[in-house]
């Protein structure tokens, strides 16, 4: 039962990592943005020079701004209203990466293989030398 809960452990934290991105806040351009509405706006600097940070993350709809200001009220801004965007873009987990997990995982898998090996031998050991 150890055993399985082990492997499970082990194969689902080598899932997460494999499938996990990280983000990092870039600056973008108001046409990047338009092109790629989805991006997840963390903070925009006005035109007045006014830099407003959202928590959680903002939107943008038909050329409007829609989110909350951190620790503030929710607002729309226009998009000719902003200068500059902050936005989280996700990196993608490089292949080195995904190889070096999953050899990781596959070595210890082995090692847990060769534990119960050990054991299962080990305790065929023992009842042989005391039957006999």
């Amino acid at each position: 039962m150890v055993i399985k809960r082990s492997i499970s452990s082990i194969v689902v934290f080598c899932f997460m990592i494999v499938h996990s991105g990280c983000y990092s806040i870039h600056l973008v351009e108001q046409e990047e943005l338009t092109e790629n509405p989805d991006y997840p706006i963390h903070a925009v600097i006005t035109t007045d020079g006014d830099y407003i940070e959202f928590e959680p993350d903002a939107t943008l709809k038909d050329s409007i701004i829609v989110g909350t200001i951190s620790g503030g009220p929710s607002v729309e801004l226009e998009l000719a209203s902003i200068d500059s965007f902050y936005v989280k873009k996700s990196s993608k987990v490089e292949d080195d990466d995904v190889k070096l997990v999953c050899g990781l995982g596959g070595l210890a898998l082995v090692i847990i293989a060769i534990i119960v090996v050990s054991n299962w031998i080990g305790k065929k050991v023992q009842e042989l030398y005391e039957s006999g």
